[in-house]
């Protein structure tokens, strides 16, 4: 996942009286993607994707994927076809074991989190959050945030689950104080996970214990 820190502020201009009766001129600054969102009245809406939402996240997946080699684990051409994808989304509904939220605005993904519950019998109990992802014209708005949250709530509710488990790489620094305010915590460092031309990049094994 990426995380941005900053936010580019524009500047609104509002006219007021002030208590002596005299006109003053307010400046108020507000990122681009706050003001988008007030402008709109709108907030996203996050929801399981489907079959028809193949395209939209095969596009956006392979954009994540070009633009941080250093924090995914697959490449670009490691995604599957739309088709592959429809089948899976297919088989994820309604199921315990899979899921990808999507979170939209119109017809427009802005980001997405996914889980994976392992099949094995011994360790049905653990699941993972994978691929978390905020386009760059919207990070900084909390809405990675609201994924992550909504795909821990969501997993909550799978029967005999007792941990949730995610890899984050540890220069992305970012994305790692983020799942520690939601309480997960790390256990383990995992050296040179990721190579990317010739760089090596370990990754953090953090967890959160739902029986707690």
């Amino acid at each position: 996942m990426t995380w941005a820190t900053v936010d580019v502020i524009m500047p609104i201009i509002v006219r007021a009286r002030g208590a002596s009766g005299k006109s003053i001129v307010v400046i108020v600054t507000m990122s681009p993607d706050r003001a988008g969102v007030e402008s709109s009245g709108r907030m996203p809406v996050i929801r399981p994707l489907g079959p028809a939402d193949a395209p939209v996240f095969r596009e956006q997946r392979i954009r994540a994927l070009r633009e941080h080699p250093d924090v995914f684990g697959r490449s670009p051409e490691e995604v599957p076809g739309v088709e592959v994808l429809a089948e899976q989304f297919r088989q994820d509904a309604g199921s315990e074991e899979d899921f990808i939220l999507g979170a939209f605005e119109g017809g427009a993904l802005l980001g997405v989190a996914g889980c994976h519950r392992e099949r094995a019998i011994k360790q049905r109990h653990v699941a993972t959050i994978w691929g978390v992802y905020v386009v760059p014209e919207r990070r900084g708005t909390g809405l990675g945030r609201q994924l992550v949250v909504e795909a821990m709530a969501r997993a909550r509710t799978w029967k005999d689950l007792e941990c949730l488990w995610l890899d984050v790489t540890t220069v992305n620094t970012g994305a790692r104080a983020l799942y520690a305010s939601l309480g997960f915590r790390g256990v383990a460092i995992k050296p040179r996970v990721l190579k990317v031309d010739g760089r090596y990049y370990d990754e953090e094994l953090m967890v959160l214990d739902l029986t707690a």
